[in-house]
């Protein structure tokens, strides 16, 4: 079984992701989430996405998690903290 995360740009251990959105439409900065690991600290730089075409993501990208309980999905602290940055940007 995979870690659940939200969507990025392909990033993994062994790269940077592409820079490129999952999706193509209007995204916005949504702040800076940090958290610490063992041996290094990380900076993830979250921008959030408002449109449709939601379904243009390939079917194989996950699972979807309704918002409202987006807190019951097991996110791994990391995107835990990002889910709760993108969802207060939203309240804006």
């Amino acid at each position: 079984a995979q870690m659940r995360a939200l969507p990025d740009d392909g990033w993994s251990a062994r790269g940077d992701g592409s820079g490129e959105p999952p999706l193509i439409g209007n995204w916005r900065n949504a702040g800076l989430v940090r958290h610490g690991f063992t041996h290094f600290d990380l900076e993830l730089h979250l921008s959030v996405y408002s449109g449709g075409k939601l379904d243009n993501l390939r079917a194989d990208a996950g699972q979807w998690w309704p918002i409202d309980r987006i807190e019951e999905a097991g996110l791994p602290t990391l995107f835990a903290k990002a889910a709760r940055l993108a969802l207060a940007a939203g309240e804006d």
